[in-house]
């Protein structure tokens, strides 16, 4: 419900937000295990006067930055993550209202807004192929009226909505994607509470069906500026929830110190008298706050980038913006399961106790960092190459990417003839490149491999998910593990001796008698003594075969 009368734009609204958080943190455990949607909550954020802080001052708001609405959206998820997740939604909003261009639609939104109105969407769909997919479409009935017609998933806040906007495809020969912005309560609109996610329990992600939804003309509205490379706001949901994810780890830090200052018990061999003097509890706790610091820089920075994005305009900026969004949504998002699941190991077995609810916030993190989990706002969609396109088509696999167990390379014809033709290169066989660039000859420049008019990729943010493309294309690395083993190993014989300057001294420690040699070496023969020994030691050893790991 709208709020009649609602309270003017709060004047520090960072102020405002850390005195909502306190409230909100009190009864958070409790709402997260009965699954209790926070309308009361919600009510007095209405009330607060954070609506209408980025709405353009000719239509009533204060049009403040995006840093402070990013920040106090961190201060809301320090007390409860679910209502700053709702709030970005209605952020999300209000920056949408921001963008329409001069119109009565885009007054009768924004004052709508500023009297306290809350802002919900109902933008995704499941069972098409990517989220960017839609099947919802809007078009003209018989009679010639505008309907809406599907159904959406993950309507975050969609309980606690006076309006939302919805995208939709035209139910044209040639479909155009667009936002209709439509109440919650009109005719055809049927909302189910029905989110049952690990975490984030209390947002009302769940169901919105659109059946023959009346909706106006005027509500029908262009989002082609927004899927530009010029905008950036695709960078304004990045760094909002960078800020989300640390107000989850702040908010695990303190309930996870308050639960060792309450609560649990030091180390018999420690020789203090509480927790809190325990030498490896507080060892723990300066890693975990050290990692919430590099969160925090992380944003700075990339708050810093994207003012100098708006205020540049240039595509550099954009660029450089992104990379840092990126950047610090990864350290965020780390730092946020890191600490959620860390605070575990200063408070000991009871803080696993369900009426503490401390796992919360390892739920909340793990949920909302999968919200979108892939790098997608480094520059222009043509500029996100894959590395594995260029791994594939650039360059052959050197015998070390292709080294895998024996049996592996046996049954996998594509090692088994990079490894022939290798061979037959003999010397000549170069290692792999670096997908970044194409080796060039001795004496001149290395090629770049994409466009020279492309923007760079930051490779830094794309080492969580090389591994993968890695693994898709089976170019991986494998590493042995040593089996444990009680026999005694052979004297070492010159191959042992070779590999041991290869490997860590713990692996040299408990080197197998059954390590697997490279093909066609002399160790490697069946007539060699080592060879014999091998055979003789792997009949006597058990049936459980070597470990092989990434």
């Amino acid at each position: 419900m709208s709020i009649q009368g609602a309270a003017a734009i709060s004047a520090d609204p960072l102020a405002t937000a850390r005195a909502l958080a306190e409230r909100f943190a009190v009864g958070s455990a409790e709402r997260d295990r009965d699954r209790r949607f926070p309308r009361e909550e919600l009510d007095e954020l209405k009330a607060s006067g954070l609506l209408g802080l980025r709405l353009p001052r000719a239509l009533g708001g204060t049009e403040v930055d995006t840093a402070t609405i990013v920040n106090l959206t961190g201060e809301l998820a320090v007390g409860d993550p679910n209502i700053a997740q709702m709030f970005l939604i209605h952020a999300y909003g209000e920056e949408l209202i921001t963008a329409l261009p001069e119109s009565p639609v885009k007054e009768r939104l924004a004052a709508r807004v500023l009297g306290g109105e809350f802002v919900t969407n109902a933008f995704n769909e499941v069972g098409t192929k990517t989220i960017m997919e839609f099947r919802t479409t809007v078009g003209r009935n018989d009679d010639g009226e505008f309907r809406l017609n599907g159904k959406k998933f993950y309507a975050t806040g969609s309980l606690a909505g006076d309006f939302m906007y919805v995208v939709a495809v035209t139910d044209d020969p040639e479909p155009q994607l667009r936002i209709c912005w439509a109440d919650t309560d009109a005719p055809g609109v049927v909302i189910h509470d029905d989110w049952l996610g690990l975490g984030q329990r209390t947002t009302a992600s769940g169901t919105i069906e659109l059946t023959d939804v009346p909706i106006e003309a005027d509500d029908i509205t262009m989002v082609d500026h927004l899927m530009t490379p010029e905008s950036l706001f695709g960078n304004f949901g990045q760094v909002s929830f960078s800020a989300i994810f640390i107000g989850m780890a702040k908010g695990a830090l303190r309930d996870g110190f308050e639960f060792v200052r309450t609560r649990a018990r030091p180390r018999p061999e420690s020789g203090v008298e509480t927790a809190t003097e325990d030498p490896y509890v507080l060892m723990r706790a300066g890693e975990l706050e050290a990692k919430l610091a590099a969160a925090e820089g992380a944003l700075v920075l990339a708050l810093d980038a994207r003012a100098e994005a708006e205020k540049a305009g240039t595509a550099a900026a954009r660029d450089a913006a992104s990379i840092a969004a990126g950047h610090a949504k990864v350290v965020a998002g780390d730092a946020a399961l890191d600490i959620s699941s860390g605070i575990f190991r200063i408070c000991g077995a009871s803080a696993t106790l369900e009426k503490y609810g401390l796992d919360r916030h390892w739920r909340n993190a793990r949920t909302l960092t999968l919200h979108d989990r892939w790098i997608t706002s480094c520059g222009s969609p043509a500029t996100m190459r894959s590395p594995a396109r260029h791994r594939r088509s650039r360059h052959t696999p050197s015998v070390r990417e292709t080294r895998g167990p024996p049996e592996r390379r046996r049954s996998d014809p594509r090692a088994r003839n990079t490894c022939r033709r290798l061979r037959e290169r003999g010397a000549s066989a170069r290692p792999a490149p670096d997908w970044r660039t194409r080796r060039a000859e001795p004496g001149s420049a290395a090629r770049p491999v994409r466009p020279t008019n492309a923007s760079p990729v930051p490779v830094d943010d794309l080492k969580l998910v090389h591994k993968q493309w890695r693994h898709a294309l089976e170019l991986v690395v494998y590493e042995a593990k040593p089996p444990v083993s009680t026999m005694a190993s052979p004297a070492p014989s010159s191959h042992t001796r070779a590999y041991s300057r290869r490997t860590s001294p713990q692996a040299r420690q408990s080197l197998p008698v059954s390590w697997p040699t490279p093909a066609g070496s002399a160790a490697g023969a069946s007539g060699s003594s080592l060879a014999r020994t091998r055979r003789r030691a792997n009949s006597q050893r058990p049936s459980s075969r070597s470990s092989w790991s990434l």
